[in-house]
């Protein structure tokens, strides 16, 4: 009876460390709010991207580079859509001339006193992100 009941504990505590360990290891989930990512695009890019993120916001045609048409990322990256290549490119961390640098007038200064609080820079990020993506054409 001893060894089954030691038996027994010894299972249960294995049990609970690999519980344990699946926890410790398993991906936290990000919340992801397209809506807000809708809002932060609606606030900072279409000016120059426009409202349905074509490339033809008010301020486009004042710009030397055409901004790009938003909706067709996956289209250009052969049907997969560049979500890494897309958060490098809205803190101006990608090579996108015409996004400037990180200080560029129409950002900069805001985007700036962010700094402090990354965890609102990477739910934005994610956001904005998320957004873009839901703007892609299904099937391409």
């Amino acid at each position: 009876m001893r060894y089954k009941t030691l038996a027994i504990m010894t299972f249960s505590i294995g049990i609970g460390f690999v519980a344990h360990a699946q926890q410790a290891t398993a991906p936290k989930r990000v919340h992801v709010n397209v809506a807000a990512g809708r809002e932060v695009f609606r606030e900072y890019c279409a000016v120059c991207h426009g409202l349905e993120a074509k490339g033809n916001g008010p301020a486009s045609e004042s710009l030397r580079t055409a901004p790009a048409d938003l909706t067709a990322l996956k289209e250009r990256n052969a049907g997969t859509f560049p979500a890494d290549r897309v958060k490098d490119s809205i803190y101006s961390r990608g090579s996108i001339p015409a996004h400037g640098t990180p200080d560029m007038p129409m950002w900069g200064a805001v985007f700036h006193n962010l700094k402090s609080n990354q965890g609102l820079i990477r739910a934005r990020e994610r956001n904005l992100t998320a957004y873009l993506e839901s703007l892609q054409p299904a099937g391409k």
